[in-house]
């Protein structure tokens, strides 16, 4: 199901796995999946009759391997920090276009501009076709299928930070201890991510707002 939580014998409890995919039919744009090892269209047979060892397992849901570099770096009372934050060994699935929520008029996904609508298509897509009947087997099927799973790793630019003390002990007329102006920007957005879809792996509905942050800080 759509649930990360999958307790198998032997696989991280949070795991993702899938329907092996086999492409498209070039003939209608008809998702392909397995039964008894040959192509098929037979949704309905495919999920009822799938088990832990036909089924593909991809890794864990969430990152095997994490952590953050933060340099701080200081001349002449002025400050500079950022933090870069990392997360690898783990796969996410995206969303894709749902017709059966298309065809209740509501709003689908943006692959709906890329999906299969005449043979040779399924060269340079892997959207199906939309279908002339709803079909909610032939979605569930692909929603449910390997071309959904990506990999999650990536690196991100966490947030930086800029400022300027004002020190007693270089202007002894000064009348605090210390005082910092500084600036401060969080969410700044991905340097680097393993799969090439336009989303990001740990927000893939809504990305994070960026936010920004002016401060002071006294020392008496």
């Amino acid at each position: 199901n759509s649930s990360n939580v999958v307790p198998l014998e032997g696989k991280p409890l949070f795991s993702i796995y899938s329907l092996p995919w086999g492409g498209l039919n070039p003939d209608n744009g008809n998702p392909l999946g397995f039964l008894d090892g040959e192509l098929s269209e037979n949704y309905s047979a495919i999920i009822s009759t799938a088990t832990p060892e036909s089924i593909r397992f991809h890794g864990s849901a969430r990152p095997t391997v994490f952590g953050s570099l933060r340099n701080t770096l200081d001349y002449k009372g002025f400050s500079l920090s950022f933090n870069i934050t990392f997360r690898a060994g783990y796969y996410f699935r995206r969303s894709s276009v749902d017709y059966a929520a298309l065809s209740r008029g509501q709003i689908s996904h943006a692959d709906y501009g890329i999906r299969w609508q005449n043979p040779g298509d399924e060269l340079t897509t892997q959207v199906p076709s939309q279908p002339t009947a709803l079909n909610t087997v032939r979605q569930s099927f692909y929603q449910r299928s390997s071309v959904l799973v990506e990999r999650g790793d990536h690196i991100r630019f966490q947030d930086v930070r800029f400022g300027y003390t004002f020190s007693k002990a270089s202007n002894p007329r000064f009348p605090f201890l210390n005082m910092e102006v500084f600036t401060y920007l969080n969410n700044l957005g991905l340097i680097w991510k393993a799969t090439d879809q336009p989303i990001d792996p740990d927000f893939p509905i809504a990305v994070p707002q960026r936010t920004a942050a002016i401060g002071l800080r006294i020392d008496f």
